[in-house]
This record gives structure tokens, sequence and C-alpha cells, in this order.
């Protein structure tokens, strides 16, 4: 009913995927390395303002989005029933001090020894798009990530969200690689990929969004391989924060080492929606 009175406008926080910030903030302040960073280096999203409610759906309790001081604007927060999970890589100096603290020694050993395996089976080789890719790669990855999720989806009877705007990841990822706002990993045995992962970046903050494997290669957990190899990545080019987002897994409760809320924010002008409302026969 609230909905319908106020004529809400629903978005999502688009920070990652789109480096674009909603026009009625200032800035972001990022709370796990205490920086701040003004609207003037994102893509502002406009609002519609025949819109008297605006809501920003699903961000991360490690940002604080700050509304603009010249603004008649007011923000409410919501907590999100869905939680988030990431690795906060911090106080750690490699993977292998982070898994030693995270993991038993039985757990340790097997994800190396699954690594091991892998490598002693198969050709393998591990490769990082960042900052560089040809459009003949990208194709050819892209096309084999959608294969490997309607794959590995159909066996496990589920639907892959990310395939509802799949026309836009394909659009947007690769000048995102280009300019180090995204990055594409990939296992490959020989020439084929059988696990690849997109993810986003800002700052000291890495998204894992989209991952699938080769359910063929199911045997080796390559899921946990992909995390280890991305975290050791991590680490060589100075992020700090790994986020697994949302939705409860189990290779997320164990591999990570915090569990946030999301926010959804509400704003609005008060005065313009109180009096909205005492005209609402």
């Amino acid at each position: 009913m609230l909905r319908r009175l106020l004529n809400t406008e629903h978005s999502n926080f688009c920070l990652f995927q789109k480096q674009a910030l909603q026009e009625f903030y200032k800035g972001v302040y990022n709370n796990h390395n205490n920086n701040s960073y003004t609207s003037g280096i994102f893509e502002i999203i406009k609002r519609n303002p025949k819109k008297r409610l605006f809501r920003v759906n699903f961000i991360p309790q490690y940002f604080n989005l700050v509304i603009k001081d010249n603004s008649n604007l007011k923000k409410t927060r919501l907590n999100s029933v869905e939680k988030g999970f990431l690795v906060n890589l911090k106080n750690y100096t490699n993977v292998n001090s982070y898994m030693l603290s995270q993991f038993s020694a039985k757990s340790r050993t097997k994800i190396r020894s699954n690594l091991k395996r892998l490598e002693l089976c198969f050709n393998i080789t591990y490769k990082f798009y960042y900052g560089s890719i040809s459009k003949k790669d990208y194709e050819f990855l892209f096309k084999n990530l959608e294969t490997l999720i309607n794959t590995r989806f159909l066996e496990i009877n589920k639907e892959h969200q990310a395939l509802k705007n799949w026309k836009q990841y394909r659009n947007n990822v690769y000048d995102m690689v280009l300019n180090k706002s995204a990055s594409i990993f990939v296992i490959y045995d020989d020439d084929k990929p059988i696990d690849i992962c997109i993810s986003y970046h800002f700052e000291n903050i890495t998204i894992n969004h989209i991952r699938s494997f080769d359910i063929d290669y199911s045997k080796f957990r390559l899921g946990y391989l992909d995390i280890y190899k991305q975290l050791e990545w991590s680490f060589e080019k100075g992020f700090e924060i790994f986020d697994l987002g949302m939705g409860k897994l189990r290779y997320k409760e164990e591999w990570c080492n915090e569990i946030y809320t999301f926010n959804h924010h509400i704003i609005f002008n008060r005065r313009k929606v109180l009096n909205y409302l005492l005209l609402v026969p």
C-alpha cells in the first residue's frame, strides 16, 4: 500500500557493476580502509523526478553512503535478511597464512592434495585477465562460461540469476577488464576452460560475482581451488577484501572470516511525503 501511495523507485547499489552512484549521495566511505570517495569519481544515476520515494537495495555493510549536504532528502536504513560473506585479508601475509587460521590441518591438506592431483592429471594453467584481454578471448570465455553455468545448474535443477541479465554482463565486462574494474580468472586444461570466474574491483575490494566450473572435474573441487588461486592473486595485487557475495552456501561459510548484513536505504523528502499522505483520500 505504501509503495503504491508513495510511487516508489527501486534500484540496486551499482558501484561495483557500473562504477555508478545515485545522484543524492555525495560520496562513499569504506569502513575497511577508512577511505572516502566523492561522487565525482562515479557515473551519476539520475533519479526520476516523478517519484516520491527512492529505495537503494543491497548496499554492503562495509560502505557508508552519505546524503548531499544541500539536499532536502532524508535517509533511513533497513537491514536485509540476506547475509554477505567475505574474506578479510588485512591481517595476513599470504594465502597460506590465511588458511592456517581458517581451516583445520585436514582441510588444508585436502585442498592442496586436490590441487596437486589436478595438476598431475592434466596440463593445467591459470590465467587472470586484468587490464588486458583480446576480444576473441573474451567472447570465447563468455560463451564457455554460459555453457558451464547451464550444464551445472541443469544438473542441480536450479536457475542461475546472472543468466537473466547475461546480455548486459557480456556487453559491459569487456571494458571493465580493460580498465581494471573487473577481472576474469580461468583454469585451463590445455586450451579448454574448466573453471571461469568474473570479479569486480573497487579500491582494495574484490567482489567474486559470477563463477562456474566443468562438472566433469567435480572430484577435484574446483570451486575451492579457484578461491585458493584468487586469494593468492589478491595478496599479490594488494586487495584486502575478497567478497563472496550474498547467499548462504557451504563453501562461503568455510572460506569467509566475516559475515555482514546488507542495507537498504529509503531516501525521501520528508515534507513532501507527509504532505502527499495527508492529501490522499
